[in-house]
């Protein structure tokens, strides 16, 4: 059996100071007030193009490195019974003009090998000015099965475009 997991992302709001955003959250602001700042690598990612039914499947995947750097915030939660849960939150963003046309209202936002060491160890308000959308001309998005809706299904297939 599979364990459920819920998550969210920590959303940056282009018209606001992420530092007031996520003060307003309090599942991210002890992480971002102590510098809990981390990245999170990936090869590839899913978005659903909102406006279909069903929602329509994309794989977005990087151009000019090997993965996606996302930038993230991580914690620890202890439960009533001692039990320590470690966790962490992708940022996420306005979505550049790729994942706006392919129509998704959000971008993670990737932190390029440059930047890791401002975003790792810099101050707040530095760490701050990396958070935006990502490079549209980095990336690019291919339409997949409509198979990986379902999280019980696990197949490489899921990894490819769909022909025209």
């Amino acid at each position: 059996m599979r364990a459920s997991y819920h998550t969210a992302n920590c959303r940056s709001e282009i018209e606001r100071a992420f530092s007031e955003t996520v003060r307003d959250k309090p599942a991210y602001r002890g992480a971002w007030q102590r510098d809990q700042r981390c990245l999170i690598p990936a090869a590839w990612f899913y978005e659903w193009d909102q406006r279909s039914k069903p929602k329509t499947p994309y794989r977005v995947y990087p151009l000019n490195q090997p993965m996606f750097t996302f930038a993230g915030l991580w914690d620890r939660s202890t439960a009533g019974d001692g039990t320590v849960t470690a966790s962490c939150t992708i940022i996420t963003t306005s979505p550049n003009a790729l994942l706006a046309g392919i129509g998704h209202h959000r971008a993670p936002v990737v932190i390029a090998p440059s930047q890791w060491d401002v975003w790792l160890g810099g101050s707040k308000q530095a760490a701050e000015q990396l958070l935006q959308p990502p490079p549209a001309d980095e990336m690019a998005a291919v339409e997949v099965s409509k198979a990986v809706n379902n999280p019980e299904y696990d197949d490489p297939a899921l990894l490819q475009e769909l022909s025209a």
